[in-house]
């Protein structure tokens, strides 16, 4: 008789899964024990886990008109998953509510440093697999970009400063 049962075990096993069949037959009370060829087993999940940020962006203070590039590192646990990511804006130091950053659909992100301020960026990752995908939100990065010393501006009446 042939038994089943269910077997769970974690992700970083299914990689090197080997399996293999022990069939016992006892005649006359002889018990006779053979073994299968042992088969590697690939697991493939039909849905997608969320990704892990290995490295979160770095808070900064700069000089306005400066170059400053922030950066994410992530990873999907699951083989064959595609990543995705889409950077965010916002003037309070929260990762939700932001304003998508137009064309920051990469790990790295050389954010506007023209209007002086203090801004929080975040990073959305995405791990796409098959029809699947799930998110995880980066933590904040404060930036702080100051005046280039002795240089002052002038605004219009009704012009404000800002990275939107």
């Amino acid at each position: 008789m042939l038994q089943k049962a269910p077997i769970f075990l974690p992700q970083s096993m299914l990689e090197r899964l080997f399996i293999f069949c022990k069939v016992t037959n006892t005649v006359n009370g002889v018990k006779y024990d053979t073994n299968s060829d042992t088969f590697k087993v690939t697991v493939n999940p039909t849905y997608a886990s969320p990704p892990q940020i290995k490295t979160q962006p770095e808070p900064a203070s700069i000089v306005e008109g400066t170059e400053h590039t922030l950066s994410i590192e992530a990873a999907s646990p699951d083989r064959g998953a595609k990543l995705s990511y889409q950077w965010y804006i916002n003037t309070e130091n929260s990762n939700s509510g932001g304003i998508k950053a137009d064309g920051a659909n990469q790990s790295t992100y050389t954010i506007p440093t023209s209007t002086v301020g203090t801004f929080y960026y975040y990073c959305a990752v995405s791990s796409t697999l098959g029809d699947d995908t799930a998110d995880l939100i980066s933590n904040t990065a404060r930036v702080d970009v100051t005046a280039i010393p002795g240089i002052e501006k002038a605004y219009r009446d009704g012009d404000e400063p800002g990275p939107f």
